[in-house]
């Protein structure tokens, strides 16, 4: 065989492995995403009644528990190396509110395996938020974000929506009976106050 010949040989084969390299990395995912995609299946509530004007009862943060579901991407499989770590919750208020944009770090991580669910209670309305005179009968959206990472270090990420409505929710709004609604009265448990009682 003429040298002619096997060069044009050598560089078919060339060209042949070259193609077949080709494909076979197109069959290969980014390796930035995770080959698990998160889903947040429930929010319970959905629509959360933020309470501005506790006066008998202590003021606390206004929370929702959340599920979380992993799903394995396309064709991947349900390997252990597939199991998304939760890391850290944000939350991006509209209208803002006075936390502006709240960020949680998880103090424990939280393992979802391929195809399984994990639930955790997320904070939605701070107590700061509570007693930073918002007016009643108003609302806001809340998106959540869930961050975190497979095995394999890839993130992992999913959005979740509450719906947010502030108002006095006590069941006796004028606790002192001074005739003022307790969510704009200085002082709800003295009747004497702002309006001096007769002498």
């Amino acid at each position: 065989m003429s040298r002619t010949a096997l060069s044009k040989i050598a560089a078919a084969a060339a060209l042949g492995a070259l193609l077949g390299l080709t494909a076979c990395a197109s069959e290969v995912d980014d390796p930035k995403d995770s080959s698990s995609i998160l889903v947040i299946t429930t929010v319970d509530p959905s629509l959360v009644e933020a309470d501005i004007a506790k006066v008998v009862a202590p003021l606390s943060a206004e929370t929702v528990q959340l599920t979380v579901k992993s799903i394995p991407r396309g064709n991947a499989s349900g390997s252990e190396l597939n199991d998304v770590v939760l890391e850290s919750y944000s939350i991006v208020y509209n209208p803002p509110l006075s936390t502006g944009t709240a960020s949680v770090t998880f103090a424990n991580t939280l393992a979802i395996p391929t195809g399984g669910s994990a639930s955790f209670t997320a904070i939605v309305v701070p107590v700061s938020d509570l007693l930073a005179g918002i007016t009643p009968n108003t609302g806001a959206t809340a998106t959540i974000e869930v961050r975190g990472h497979d095995i394999l270090g890839s993130p992992a990420s999913a959005e979740g929506v509450v719906s947010i409505t502030f108002n006095n929710y006590q069941d006796n709004n004028d606790a002192d009976g001074d005739g003022i609604d307790d969510a704009f009265d200085p002082a709800p448990l003295d009747a004497c106050n702002p309006t001096p009682c007769p002498p």
